[in-house]
């Protein structure tokens, strides 16, 4: 036998291999869905724009979607480089990752402890866990497969440094380590984990172990930290630019939206069951709504049995090392994400585990070994009952595969396995409206504005769902009730950003409620509202209903395209948009009585209205500064009169400056 077959067993890298594609297979058939694929890669221009060096510049810069991952960027950008926006081939991407971190995962293990049956069971349960599924599964976890595999790049590479400890070596590892960082910060644990590795299985602490089967020279404790303080700085940083990015984006909460007890609290149960789902996988979910306070029992319980399990291990570090460093690699590499620092408003998340639970692998795998050992259990058993483990983990995970095959699936699912979910239950609602289902999407408007506290957000997902119905005059009502709570919608930094987002929906849609109902003034109210709070907004929405009248002209359009006109002190060419539709569609009944309010005296065309409820600390645009119009066939003065006919859109700037 060569020295690559006694190294690399063939047929063990062949089961994980082919087991991992097999399972995960339905994947290429998958589309991307509405949750963050959008943002990462179909709406993103920079990524769409494939390999280019603006786009690697932009990814070296970019915070957006509060991170700084410009190794994820241009993954994501290569992928629409070579397969354009084919769902199926992103996935597989995110699958081949995958692929490769489950073999450098077994190569690893059996290279450093040697026991090659011990470490594909690891491999082949890391495989086909169905807590991995989100990762995997995920266009937009493509940041955890990638920064997995430079993480395991890193190990890789300080098992080499370990063996002949030389400059040029360590160089690699940072190297790998930045490659890592760069994909995804979660990884910032590394500097412990190398620790951890340090005292088993590389048995590299002099004093501590006796000298591995490897022959690594030992060093003293002292001497492994001082060795490890690079890494550490290399983390560091990585945090302090990490912190900036979210509380740049806004997705840090304060400590006023959730106290440091109900943090703690969180985090004691969040491990606990986290370890629950590894054992009996069920009830995952893309998203676990905050509980906020849970009271002290659950809690400390929680506390107590991670205490308990603490002590165990330890008493058990000299004779089962392994239980020791999978305990703490499981505790350690949570930290990040185990909600101290809270970003975002889930109380915990799958892809959060796809690095920790290796450490929970490593010791049901060893563990389950010592048991067979002190029982004297054959060979055969035992691989009949690992055999049964990873059939029924496959099950598992094809079954969960199912629930991401299209985003009302996805979240069906989630509102099915969690309760009092009211940000679940609009991702759905919206979802449904997208795929033209609005009757059944109204039950679940319903169900979230009855979940939200009264305030802004209830009564946006009422207008938002009265809308849906088709009961225009009620969700005109909640649009302005809306409107005059939001302010205190934003009274936190994190709550600005969405808030101010949907405030600007809200004016929007309220002035088209009160056109639906020939409610002029108030439609006019509400557009210039919108207006002195978000002047790119208006403008966008101008150049929308335009192209809309263009291409399929009805009186509404015209109504509404005429008053975001007015809105923005452009009446004149509000006028204009009016007397071309009279001029083409003499029919158009309620043109003229618009006409006639906007001809009035007492019109205050352009005048800020308070009635709306928006106060001036709200506005977006303001402070004497126009914002930035965007891009399209009304910047400027158009002249409706010079269009005669059906008028034909321009595609280039001197078409469109015909039409000027």
């Amino acid at each position: 036998m060569s020295l690559l077959a006694r190294r690399v067993p063939p047929l063990a890298v062949f089961l994980l291999l082919g087991a991992t594609l097999a399972v995960y297979s339905p994947l290429r058939t998958h589309p991307f869905v509405d949750y963050d694929d959008l943002d990462y890669v179909m709406d993103n221009p920079h990524v769409t724009a494939g390999i280019n060096w603006e786009t690697v510049r932009w990814s070296l810069s970019s915070m957006e979607n509060s991170n700084w991952h410009p190794l994820t960027w241009l993954s994501h950008a290569l992928d629409c480089q070579l397969f354009g926006l084919d769902a199926g081939y992103h996935h597989i991407t995110n699958l081949l990752l995958h692929v490769l971190n489950v073999l450098l995962l077994f190569l690893l293990l059996r290279y450093s402890t040697g026991a090659t049956g011990r470490s594909f069971l690891v491999a082949a349960i890391f495989a086909l866990h169905p807590f991995n599924v989100e990762t995997v599964a995920w266009i937009a976890e493509r940041k955890n497969v990638l920064s997995m595999l430079f993480l395991l790049v890193t190990l890789g590479a300080y098992g080499w440094y370990a063996q002949k400890p030389k400059p040029m070596r360590f160089l690699a590892v940072v190297g790998a380590f930045v490659l890592a960082l760069a994909s995804k910060p979660m990884v910032v644990p590394l500097p412990f984990l190398l620790l951890l590795l340090d005292y088993w299985p590389l048995q590299r602490i002099a004093g501590w172990t006796e000298p591995s089967r490897l022959h690594i020279s030992q060093r003293s404790a002292q001497g492994l930290l001082l060795e490890k303080l690079p890494l550490v700085a290399v983390a560091a940083a990585s945090c302090v630019i990490t912190v900036w990015a979210q509380e740049s984006g806004g997705v840090v909460r304060s400590l006023a939206r959730l106290p440091f007890g109900s943090r703690i609290g969180n985090a004691m149960l969040s491990y606990v069951i986290y370890l629950e789902k590894t054992f009996w996988p069920s009830g995952f979910a893309v998203f676990y709504p905050h509980a906020g306070g849970l009271g002290l029992w659950k809690p400390c319980l929680a506390a107590m049995l991670l205490c308990g399990i603490t002590a165990a291990v330890w008493q058990q570090r000299v004779v089962r090392p392994y239980l020791a460093v999978g305990w703490l690699w499981f505790l350690g590499t949570m930290v990040p994400v185990i909600g101290i620092v809270q970003v975002g408003d889930q109380a915990m998340a799958d892809r959060y585990v796809y690095l920790p639970l290796i450490g929970i692998f490593i010791i049901a795998a060893w563990g389950a070994a010592n048991l067979c050992d002190h029982f004297g259990v054959s060979s055969s058993l035992r691989a009949l009952s690992a055999g049964l483990v990873l059939v029924i983990l496959s099950c598992l995970t094809f079954r969960q595969l199912r629930y991401w095959q299209d985003t009302v699936s996805l979240f069906s699912h989630v509102a099915q396995v969690t309760s009092e979910n009211s940000w679940v239950e609009l991702q759905l609602a919206l979802a449904l409206v997208h795929e033209g289902d609005t009757e059944a999407a109204v039950p679940h408007m319903l169900t979230a504005a009855r979940l939200t506290p009264e305030g802004f957000w209830k009564h946006y997902n009422l207008a938002v769902a009265h809308k849906s119905e088709g009961r225009i005059e009620e969700a005109a009502a909640e649009y302005e009730t809306a409107v005059r709570l939001s302010a205190n919608c934003s009274r936190t930094p994190e709550d600005r950003q969405p808030c101010n987002s949907a405030l600007t929906s809200a004016l929007l849609e309220s002035g088209k409620a009160h056109l639906l109902l020939r409610e002029y003034p108030k439609a006019l109210a509400s557009f210039q509202s919108l207006n002195h709070f978000d002047r790119a907004r208006v403008a966008g929405a101008i150049d929308e209903t335009y192209r809309s009248v263009i291409a399929a002209p009805s009186q509404f359009g015209y109504l509404e395209l005429s008053l975001l006109l007015f809105a923005s002190r452009r009446d004149e060419e509000g006028r204009a948009a009016l007397t071309r539709a009279l001029k083409l569609h003499p029919d158009y009944q309620e043109v003229p009585r618009l006409l006639d309010y906007l001809n009035a005296p007492s019109q205050p065309s352009g005048r800020w209205p308070r009635r709306m409820g928006v106060t001036k600390s709200h506005r977006i645009g303001g402070s004497g500064r126009e914002a930035q119009q965007p891009t399209g066939v009304i910047q400027g003065k158009v002249r409706w009169d010079a269009i005669e006919g059906p008028p034909q859109l321009p595609d280039t700037p001197s078409a469109q400056a015909k039409t000027r």
